[in-house]
């Protein structure tokens, strides 16, 4: 009758004890959202392919599951936790972007604002190509020449006659200027940022 009692009596310990294990509370998952990634140069244009990656204080990588897998210049991000994060941006032309990420309401937008990089731009080539709108007398006796922000080479090339020009130039940023005779009659920022993508540009004199 003792050891029923005893055994009863531990049944109903290991009983209770697991009951409590049950009703202990566990720490809330932290709750997600959905980001949104916008990837443009510095004159707003969106810019791509883009190698992204989002970690956390640690260095830890999050996002994206494949490390090599590349995004157009918009990416979405679903089921991101809500938190502090890095993120990483790498663009072939473009020096890297590193930022923080405060992620505290979703859905959110983060706006990423790339800068041409020097070295790496030094062996591209890129084409500047458009027409001069406002000429006096037509385009004829004009030329175009890119002055580099970042460089000592200049590129210069003639202005057709009803205003067309096409100038080849190592990748980067430049000045564009319209010139007739010994005038310079137009300036304009240029930025080339792809080997095989010929920028339209449109160049009104002023007046």
């Amino acid at each position: 009758m003792a050891k029923q009692l005893r055994y009863r009596t531990v049944v109903w310990v290991a009983l209770l004890v697991c009951s409590a294990c049950l009703g202990q509370d566990t720490a809330p998952a932290a709750p997600k959202g959905i980001l949104t990634l916008h990837v443009t140069d510095a004159y707003g244009d969106p810019v791509g392919p883009a190698k992204i990656i989002i970690s956390d204080d640690s260095g830890k990588r999050l996002w994206p599951p494949d490390p090599s897998s590349m995004t157009t210049s918009d990416a979405t991000v679903n089921s991101l936790p809500l938190g502090d994060y890095r993120v990483r941006v790498n663009i072939a032309g473009f020096s890297t972007w590193l930022g923080d990420l405060k992620f505290r309401e979703s859905p959110k937008r983060m706006n990423i604002g790339m800068e041409l990089g020097t070295y790496e731009n030094s062996k591209r080539t890129c084409t500047a190509s458009g027409r001069i709108t406002g000429l006096p007398e037509g385009g004829g006796g004009a030329w175009v020449r890119l002055l580099p922000v970042f460089s000592n080479e200049i590129f210069d090339a003639d202005v057709t006659s009803n205003g067309g020009f096409q100038v080849e130039a190592a990748c980067g940023k430049y000045v564009l200027a319209v010139i007739r005779g010994k005038e310079t009659i137009a300036l304009q920022p240029v930025e080339l940022a792809y080997a095989t993508k010929s920028l339209t540009i449109e160049v009104k004199p002023q007046k």
